[in-house]
């Protein structure tokens, strides 16, 4: 059996590669210098960089202003506590590779551990839950302040173990998001507004980057013929629905 491959903190992975992006822009204190030196484009590094500050509680990278240079991108101290609490991490992991051989069956184990295909995965802190016979409704704030409500089954619940101020990740599928360029959903939950940040428009379906209250970003896709239909630009104030049904959690 192959153990080391299953946390492998040494070959290329998603985690390595957003460490590496978190070391790059320590050293060079700009993210399109970070990306030179990866090497990733520029986009890709803007991308990596909103995920983590989406599912950090606080900003892990953030933009400078001033200096000889006119500014740049810079980790904030949270953020150089987190890559010191990695490499800890990195320590003690292979620390634990030196006796994991005992294990019979790790395949198994490794199963449980699934990567998610949602592209929104944002941080965030409950603050209401209530419950029915079958099913309860957990309202949740995101670091921009916006409260989202996420329906989930009673065995859900009962089984992630959570409570009133509990740390949470909501999980939302881009598609399953509604937009519109007036606030006039039919209805009031999980209704609110952003501004475009960026779009990525194909034959079939558009991307659309949203910003938050300046904090949380939110990617949405619909059909490309919509984005002329509501004249969408980036920079544009726009509002989207999200059923309450659509909004998984994680802890």
């Amino acid at each position: 059996m192959e153990y080391s491959n299953i946390l492998d903190f040494h070959s290329p992975n998603i985690l390595d590669k957003k460490i590496a992006l978190l070391e790059a822009i320590k050293k060079h204190g700009s993210i399109s210098k970070a990306a030179k030196a990866l090497p990733i484009s520029y986009k890709v590094a803007w991308e990596i960089v909103d995920s983590l500050n989406n599912l950090s509680k606080e900003p892990i990278v953030s933009k400078a202003v001033g200096g000889s240079g006119g500014g740049g991108t810079i980790l904030t101290r949270y953020g150089e506590k987190l890559l010191g609490d990695y490499y800890i991490l990195k320590k003690e992991y292979e620390r634990f590779l030196n006796t994991i051989s005992q294990i019979d069956d790790i395949a198994a184990i490794k199963k449980l551990a699934l990567r998610i295909s949602a592209r929104n995965q944002l941080f965030g802190k409950i603050v209401e839950i209530r419950k029915d016979r079958v099913s309860a409704d957990v309202d949740f704030e995101l670091k921009s302040g916006v409260i989202l409500r996420s329906n989930i089954t009673l065995d859900a619940l009962n089984e992630l173990d959570i409570d009133i101020d509990d740390e949470i990740v909501g999980i939302i599928k881009a598609s399953s998001i509604l937009i519109s360029t007036s606030k006039d959903f039919k209805r009031n939950i999980n209704v609110f507004e952003g501004h475009i940040e960026d779009l990525e428009i194909g034959k079939i379906n558009a991307n659309v980057k949203l910003q938050i209250n300046n904090i949380d970003k939110i990617w949405l896709t619909c059909k490309s013929p919509l984005v002329d239909e509501l004249d969408l630009s980036i920079g544009k104030k726009v509002f989207i629905f999200i059923r309450p049904k659509n909004i998984l959690i994680g802890k």
